[in-house]
């Protein structure tokens, strides 16, 4: 972004300029960049690896004995 020039003004085109063209938000970019800054320097946080170990509870219909009773 900072190494575009405007061929009009001679300058570099500003952050908010860009995010305005590509649609996005100022927020998001920075997120994508820290991200990549971040991962490239092995400092991201560890993650969990695998699949959960034991039993579900149950598979998600609980049909109860009457109605209203705990």
């Amino acid at each position: 972004m900072s190494a575009a020039v405007s061929p009009s003004s001679g300058r570099p085109y500003g952050l908010a300029a860009v995010c305005r063209v590509w649609n996005i938000s100022r927020a998001t970019l920075y997120r994508r960049r820290t991200l990549r800054l971040m991962r490239g320097n092995d400092q991201l946080a560890p993650s969990r690896t695998g699949v959960p170990k034991g039993p579900r509870n149950h598979d998600g219909t609980i049909i109860p004995d009457a109605i209203d009773v705990m």
